[in-house]
């Protein structure tokens, strides 16, 4: 059940199958037996029991198509002892062909709010459910305008190299550390599903008011959950990648790491400035709330 829960959290695609008694003297109630479908349900995309053995094979098609659907989750199969001593005949059904992920029609929308923005005080904030295939489109989103890419501090991925220029670290779970973060900043643009966790309880709200709060998400359910936004997209390319500014990216042409600029100094620990501080004066330590083993391990890059 701990791994169900987790699978849900993080939207993680998984097909779990389990023993059940025969059919024949559930009434009795067998040792080894219950309502194993009630039991999963609450913490599955879909559960079912297959009651007839030429069910198997469709059981087992849609229970993997399920689970990598967007948004992603645990999928759960009783299979009755009966059910699979039963023969069956005809052949496998094929597998489903994978989700097909496009760009946001929304796209064009994105880099038109961004644009006239100033790209230092734009926040780009990663949810706890983005996948690391996600990386090279959220790599080029921040690139487009040297955006700042904050992180979850609980989360199961690494959707974004902890190496780039545009790394500003890891967000401590904490609301009235997150306000006082986002307090110069215009827009925050969080893509995934979900970023705002506290522990523990706190009054304030993460939000500033009068920051522009934009949010890319591929599950309808989580996008605009916690926090309502002023403005939302919920499409299935926020697992790939989030929608590129274009507007952005013509603007800021090429735009390349320079010493002292903000997307210039990498969040890094104290081994790797010792190591880094002769030839590159700009380098400084802007994550404190990063935990030390993760500064440390930092990989140090030259901008350019």
């Amino acid at each position: 059940m701990g791994v169900l829960v987790a699978s849900k959290a993080s939207e993680t695609p998984l097909v779990v199958t389990a023993g059940q008694q025969d059919t024949r003297h559930l009434m009795t109630e067998p040792w080894l037996s219950g309502d194993l479908v009630a039991l999963a349900a609450p913490v599955t995309k879909w559960a079912r029991e297959v009651r007839r053995g030429e069910d198997v094979g469709q059981a087992l098609r849609r229970a993997f198509a399920i689970a990598r659907t967007p948004p992603c989750g645990p999928v759960f199969l009783a299979l009755p002892m009966d059910v699979l001593d039963q023969e069956v005949s005809g052949l496998t059904p094929p597998a489903s062909a994978p989700p097909r992920l496009g760009p946001s029609p929304d796209s064009a929308r994105l880099g038109e709010r961004l644009a006239g923005l100033d790209p230092d005080r734009v926040a780009v904030l990663l949810g706890d459910d983005l996948p690391a295939a996600a990386s090279a489109g959220i790599v080029a989103f921040a690139e487009s305008a040297g955006f700042p890419v904050w992180g979850t501090q609980l989360t199961s991925r690494s959707a974004f190299p902890s190496a780039h220029p545009c790394w500003a670290g890891v967000m401590k779970p904490d609301f009235a550390f997150m306000r006082a973060r986002f307090a110069a900043t215009q827009a925050i643009v969080l893509v995934g599903g979900r970023a705002f966790v506290a522990y523990p309880y706190r009054e304030e709200r993460p939000v500033p008011d009068g920051v522009t709060f934009l949010h890319v998400a591929d599950n309808r359910r989580r996008s605009g959950a916690s926090t309502p936004p002023t403005w939302r997209s919920s499409a299935t390319s926020a697992r790939r990648s989030p929608p590129l500014p274009r507007c952005c990216a013509a603007r800021s042409t090429a735009r390349r790491w320079r010493h002292g600029s903000p997307r210039a100094m990498l969040a890094i620990g104290p081994r790797a400035m010792r190591c880094a501080r002769k030839s590159s004066p700009s380098l400084a330590d802007r994550s404190p709330p990063t935990p030390p083993c993760s500064r440390c391990s930092t990989r140090c890059r030259q901008p350019r």
